[in-house]
């Protein structure tokens, strides 16, 4: 299992997580809404990917800045593909978010 950003190629999985959220996003909407945080740097996708490239999960952290708490980093999705579930991956990917907030000075 390795954890990595997010590509735009991998809209068709990633909508699938999103699905079983019960967010029924086309993959075209998810495939522009990767493309569009692409270009940010206060935030990124990552994804758990198997020896196959099958994802079992992805993440998305942002970096949020609010006037009384001041910045701080925000999980704004987690998923772990239902089959998946149990395996630590979770774990992995809210560990691999944190050293990237932490990276980012959070």
């Amino acid at each position: 299992m390795s954890i990595r950003p997010a590509r735009v190629d991998d809209a068709p999985q990633v909508r699938t997580l999103l699905r079983q959220l019960g967010y029924p996003h086309t993959e075209e909407a998810v495939k522009h809404r990767l493309e569009m945080l692409d270009t940010r740097a206060d935030t990124i996708v990552l994804v758990a990917e198997n020896d196959n490239g099958k994802l079992s999960g992805c993440i998305q952290v942002v970096i949020a800045n609010r006037l009384a708490e001041g910045p701080y980093g925000e999980i704004a999705s987690l998923v772990i593909a239902e089959e998946e579930r149990g395996r630590g991956i979770g774990r992995q990917l809210v560990a691999s978010a944190t050293d990237w907030l932490m990276r980012h000075g959070m």
